[in-house]
This record gives C-alpha cells, structure tokens and sequence, in this order.
C-alpha cells in the first residue's frame, strides 16, 4: 500500500485525469510483479510475531510432524521462554518461562529427539548460600508437562563462555567452553554425557582448547557421530579466529584432533551454525567469513565427519551476518541477517537463497523481512516440506523493543505427503572405511536398531552385530578376502551397504 500511495502520488501531478484508471491498473500489475515483499508472492507466510514483552533474542525453531518448537532468552529478566504450535505455525500456544526463580538463565539451545524436546542454557543461581553458575536444562514429551530445571554439575562450577547440546534417544551430550584457562593456558572445550535423561551424568572431559573463544558453539549428533564447531583462534594464535571442532565417532568416549575448516588467511572466521540430515547422513557446518559482516561458506562431510568437501561459498555480496542453514539429502536451504546498503546501513534485514546441488551453485538470495530497523540472528528448520524461521525485530510497533517473530515456506503442497514418509521412515547406513582391510565401522542413524547383519556375496549371514551408540564394529579376521553386504531393518523399511574386505 505505501508503494501505492507514493506512485498515486506522481500520477496525480504528471497525468491527466482522463488516462488515471489506466495508469493505476498498469501500477497494480508492476507492484504485484516486483515491488511486493517476497513474502507475498514466493510462497512465504506473512510475518507473525510470537512475544509482546520487548527485550527478546536469541531465538531457536525446531520443527517436526506439524509441532513447530521456539526457544529464546529475555534479556532483561534473564528468562528462557519456549512456545509452540500444534498445527504447523498457524496457531501458537502461550509462552512458557523454563527457569527456576531466584535463578538467571541466557544462551538457550533447543533439541529434538523422537518426542523428546531439551532446552538447556546458561544457569546462574542467585539465592542459594554459594551460588555458582551451571549448566541449566529441561526436558518435555512434546512440548508440554515440562520438568523441573536440573543442573549438570553438581559441584562448584567456573562459569562459561559458550554452551551447544543436543538430545538423541535418551542420550543428552553438553558442550561448554569454560571461563577459566587450564594448565596449557588456553580455555578448554569441555563435554558431559547422560545416557538415561539426566539421571547420571559423566565427568566433563577436555575435547579441545582455544587460545580466544570468539562466539558460536554448536553441535550436531547425526547417525553415529558427534559434532562439536566454534569459533576461536587456533592453536599455534595466527591473529585471526577460525572455525575449529572435533568429532566423536564413538558416543563421546573418544575425540579426533582440531579440525580446521576454514582457510588460514587475514580473514575473520564466526558464527558458525551446523545441520544435519539424518536420512542421508550429511552434516554441514557454515559461518560467516571476511569481515562483519562476511559472506557465508560451508563444507560438508558425506561420511560421519571422517572426511569434509572443499570450502563451498554461497553468497559475494559480503554483508551476510548470522547465518542458519538446513540440509535436506542435497538441498541446502540458508537464511541469515543482511545488511545490503539498498535496505539502509542502519537496516539488517532477514534474507534467504539455496541450493540444490548441495552447495555448489546458490540461486539469487531474497530479502524476507521489510522492517525500517533490526530484524536479526535468524534460524531456520524443515518439516513436511514446509521451511520455517525465526528472528527478533527492534522496529515494530509498539517498539518495547526485540521482539520474535516467525514465518514459514511451502513450495509444494505435494511435498508435505512425500517428505513425511521420508523423514519417519527412512534411515541411513554407512560404511567407514570402505574398501578396508582390518576393520571397518558402520553406522545406522536409526536409534532403535539393535543389530546389523552381514551377509556373503553367496547371500549367507556370516555375522551379527550389535549397535552401540549408532555403530557397530567388523574385523573379519576368520572371512576371506572379498564382496560381502551388511544390512540392517527399521520399522518400515531397510538399507544395505557392499563392502569390499582386502586383505
């Protein structure tokens, strides 16, 4: 409408009266083909803000069988809050407060596995006789009934730079970087397991060091491995923060070295964002690179983090700030904070692209939001074919302040039948390595499978192995050399994998 009004504007001073209704018709037809937002006629939802209280940020969406999952921090209250929808974001429910009182919570990080929903963030406890901070957590069956906050450590605790978690079966993994330097002089990358819901938790153990932690853990557990990605400065300090992280392909019991994923240059590394596939086992890890803001690039690794792809650059434009991605077999969907000097300098707006090449080529990106200030720190997710996104905006009325809002992508309404049987039904399997000679590690991303089979190229079993933490483990020390199969059964359906065994 205000585009409208403005062009209204120069007809009545510049046309006749007589050629007015022609005029307005033929500017009805140019607004409805390039001067609306994208959201009107690229199959986005319109805008719809989930607070009303100001002062909101960090938000996080997880979406999955139609249940759209928020989570975010009130800053001026030091709050996690969470809201949901039942229905696919057309209706959302109330806004719930997770932690204690007396208590202040920020950093929240939400999870999903099966019906289980974690928010976990950074705990102060401000009442008790030797407060101390800790690792804060909840845990709820859909969204709903949620527990009461419980605590990872049970002993005095240093404090924290960052947190990342996420939940798988009754699996619950922490990642911290602690505030204090240990005995090499560096901060330490710490991580805690519980196998049974938070009942017991395992000692923190040291899984990497940074000199400088810059901001954004995250992790990712995706089939048999366990991804942790910040950004710091390496070790031996080069000056400038890179995307380092380490990878577990054994439930947390063991750690690679530091990998670096970007490139060592005069180039700023952050915000690094990571998704994962479960269906197909790839795992993206992207941030944001060459100044603030940088351009967003990622790599990808095809096989449980053994090995990762070349650094692949999605946009050149260079004002990309806080991105968020999704992965989808070889579809990459990425929305990040856009600080285009056509929206204004002091004008972040939120925008999109993907890629259906698995990150080769990028279509041209679009502007999502239209809002005269902030719209900020974007995350994304997939469900049933539909995309759907969260940030915080500071320009709308009634201007308390941040506040979150949402809005949600269908492409194809045909995709949402197809997409659903996809993602309940199918798994992955996969072997590493593969051809091998001693032994090989394959992995199942479908929790609930037990055993997997290997069979002879004859079609006869030779073995049956038990699944631990998403992997099973093969040393054919009594087979020949040769082609053999090993497969395994979810509910619905079955996957097999050949392996060539050379002795």
């Amino acid at each position: 409408m205000e585009y409208f009004i403005y062009f209204k504007g120069i007809i009545n001073r510049n046309c006749s009266a007589v050629g007015l209704k022609m005029h307005r018709r033929l500017i009805l037809i140019i607004l409805l083909a390039g001067f609306l937002p994208a959201s009107v006629y690229s199959g986005w939802s319109e805008d719809i803000r989930l607070t009303t209280r100001g002062c909101e940020d960090h938000p996080q969406i997880l979406a999955r069988n139609d249940t759209i999952h928020v989570a975010w921090q009130h800053y001026i209250s030091a709050q996690v809050s969470y809201i949901r929808s039942l229905d696919g974001g057309g209706v959302w429910g109330m806004t719930e407060d997770l932690v204690a009182i007396g208590h202040l919570g920020a950093g929240p990080d939400l999870s999903l596995s099966l019906e289980n929903v974690l928010v976990t963030w950074s705990d102060n406890d401000t009442i008790s006789p030797n407060p101390f901070p800790n690792v804060g957590y909840v845990i709820s069956q859909g969204g709903s009934n949620w527990s009461s906050p419980a605590y990872v450590f049970p002993h005095r605790f240093p404090g924290l730079e960052d947190l990342a978690s996420t939940i798988y079966g009754d699996s619950i993994y922490v990642a911290y970087v602690a505030d204090d330097r240990d005995s090499t002089g560096y901060f330490p990358v710490r991580f805690s397991y519980s196998e049974n819901l938070g009942q017991f938790w395992s000692e923190a153990a040291t899984i990497g060091h940074c000199p400088q932690f810059n901001n954004n853990l995250r992790m990712a557990k995706c089939g048999g491995s366990i991804y942790v990605f910040w950004s710091g400065n390496p070790i031996p300090p080069v000056g400038h923060p890179e995307i380092i992280g380490v990878v577990s392909h054994d439930g947390g019991q063991s750690w690679t070295d530091e990998i670096q994923l970007s490139s060592e240059d005069y180039h700023s590394s952050q915000r690094t964002c990571i998704t994962c596939d479960s269906v197909s086992g790839k795992v993206a890890v992207g941030w944001m690179e060459a100044g603030y803001p940088g351009d967003l690039h990622l790599r990808i690794t095809t096989d449980g983090g053994y090995s990762w792809g070349d650094i692949l650059q999605a946009t050149s434009h260079h004002m990309v700030a806080s991105p968020s991605m999704v992965i989808i077999s070889d579809t990459i969907w990425a929305v990040w904070s856009d600080r285009d000097p056509s929206h204004g300098w002091h004008n972040c707006e939120i925008a999109f692209s993907q890629s259906t090449d698995r990150g080769l080529t990028w279509d041209p990106y679009q502007r999502l939001t239209f809002a005269d200030g902030w719209s900020y720190s974007p995350w994304i997710s997939y469900d049933n074919g539909k995309l759907h996104i969260v940030w915080w905006d500071n320009s709308r009325p009634p201007h308390l302040g941040n506040e979150i809002y949402y809005k949600r992508y269908t492409p194809d309404p045909t995709a949402i039948i197809e997409n659903r049987a996809v993602l309940l039904e199918d798994f992955s399997l996969t072997a590493h390595p593969n051809p091998f000679n001693s032994s090989c590690v394959i992995t199942v991303s479908d929790l609930d499978i037990r055993f997997v089979e290997v069979y002879d190229i004859g079609g006869r079993r030779v073995e049956s192995l038990p699944v631990s933490h998403g992997q099973a483990v093969w040393k054919p020390m009594n087979h020949s050399s040769g082609i053999y199969f090993t497969s395994a059964k979810g509910r619905d359906n079955k996957a097999a994998v050949k392996l060539l065994y050379l002795k």
